[in-house]
């Protein structure tokens, strides 16, 4: 199994955020409403605020396994079972 998994390719500069929740929309209820308001809008003063706290909080167990976000240009779904080379 991987362990590390393409979320959003950076070719999306920065919508990157908007579009994560535009392709796992089942990750929007971690956000408030206003937050909700807010990453639906790039050029929002509060965008890059929203989700650095919702990527910084972001943790999800799937068969016993902890994903994370990671970002690198791109977004990554990375296991804490992840090796880093």
């Amino acid at each position: 199994m991987s362990t590390i998994k393409l979320a959003v390719d950076g070719i999306h500069g920065i919508n990157q955020p908007k579009r994560f929740f535009e392709l796992y929309p089942q990750f929007i209820d971690k956000l408030d409403e206003e937050a909700k308001t807010i990453i639906n809008d790039p050029s929002h003063d509060q965008y890059w605020d929203v989700w650095d706290d919702f990527s910084r909080a972001f943790e999800v167990m799937v068969e016993g396994v902890t994903w994370r976000i990671v970002e690198d240009d791109d977004i990554f779904f990375v296991a804490d079972t992840h090796v880093w080379e």
